[in-house]
């Protein structure tokens, strides 16, 4: 067992080193809170408004 103290401490460090990496990474990609925005729409909820079709090339409403 002693001979491998060395190699389980060199497991914890890297454990903990790889954790805060990625606390790190993540923290850097969220956004900073700045001005609040109105919220967009989504690409796929919106849908196409007839604008003078013939009546068989309507749109839908979904």
């Amino acid at each position: 067992m002693t001979v491998l103290k060395p190699f389980v401490m060199l497991a914890c460090v890297a454990f903990v080193v790889g954790f805060m990496g990625c606390l790190g990474a993540l923290k850097l990609a969220t956004p900073v809170s700045g001005p609040v925005q109105a919220p967009q729409q989504s690409w796929s909820s919106t849908t196409s408004i007839p604008t003078g079709a013939d009546d068989w090339n309507l749109g839908k409403r979904i």
